[in-house]
């Protein structure tokens, strides 16, 4: 009975503790809480400026050797917005990081990578792969090297089972790997 008791002390003690922690967390904007702890934060600034720099510097040496990719930026002018929206994200997010909004440091992180990715699809377009010795000629691009109508339904039909099996096994991991991160002596 004394177990009973304390049990339900505790459940009525973590409902009350997880209506409050909610509530605070809906003044605050729902804003979402990184999984790291102080330690781990203050490496923030040094990986992104780590980031910063290298992102420069493949930039740099992508447009030397490659000034194909800067083409089609150059016949649509539209498209150099993807670059600087790019850049603003990556130095978005470290401003966010510092002044606590780490959900919104998380969708600047997350934009930033889908507009670097944008950034190199929109450069190669349409050769998926750049032949050196006779470009139009030899280069694989997106229109000889698609699959024939059969293929594209077998493969959407895969897409189509696959895809929820992925998303409910990230779900699952998450869930599982849910809590702060600590370092201690463990850890590598």
């Amino acid at each position: 009975m004394v177990l009973l008791r304390s049990t339900v002390g505790s459940l009525r003690w973590r409902k009350y503790h997880s209506a409050h922690h909610a509530k605070a967390l809906e003044q605050r904007g729902w804003q979402v809480v990184l999984l790291t702890t102080p330690t781990l934060r203050r490496w923030v600034p040094i990986t992104i400026a780590f980031f910063i720099i290298m992102y420069l510097l493949v930039t740099i040496v992508t447009l030397y050797y490659n000034p194909h990719m800067i083409a089609p930026m150059q016949h649509y002018p539209a498209l150099f917005l993807v670059p600087v929206v790019a850049v603003i994200a990556i130095f978005a997010v470290p401003f966010l990081m510092r002044h606590r909004n780490d959900g919104w440091a998380f969708i600047a992180s997350c934009t930033s990578i889908a507009l670097l990715l944008s950034l190199a699809a929109i450069g190669t377009y349409p050769k998926m792969i750049r032949s050196s010795i006779e470009t139009e000629t030899n280069s694989l691009d997106i229109f000889n090297a698609a699959s024939s109508q059969l293929t594209l339904k077998i493969l959407l039909i895969i897409v189509a089972i696959g895809i929820p099996l992925v998303l409910g096994y990230g779900f699952y991991v998450y869930r599982i790997f849910r809590g702060k991160v600590e370092l201690d002596a463990h850890s590598y």
